[in-house]
């Protein structure tokens, strides 16, 4: 942040690149993207997301399996928390 307020203030921000961004945020919004989790994806890593990436897929492939039992997905859900919150720690 502290770099995009000085090139603002100092006249030295690369407006080439925002704007670009700025096309990226649009397209993925036109294609049904959330941007800020697409930025967020852009942003950080390959070594940070892909933990994040493996979830989200796991937890994909569990509510698909519980079917529409929201009881069992409910359950499943309070598990998966509970055991990723034990890997955190």
């Amino acid at each position: 942040m502290k770099t995009v307020i000085e090139g603002v203030l100092g006249g030295t921000l690369p407006w080439g690149l925002v704007l670009v961004g700025g096309a990226f945020a649009i397209v993925a919004e036109l294609l049904g993207i959330p941007s800020l989790p697409f930025a967020v994806g852009i942003y950080l890593p390959l070594s940070t997301m892909t933990p994040v990436f493996v979830g989200g897929a796991v937890r994909q492939f569990i509510e698909k399996r519980a079917g529409n039992n929201e009881e069992l997905k409910s359950k499943r859900k309070e598990k998966g928390i509970l055991l990723c919150s034990g890997f955190i720690a």
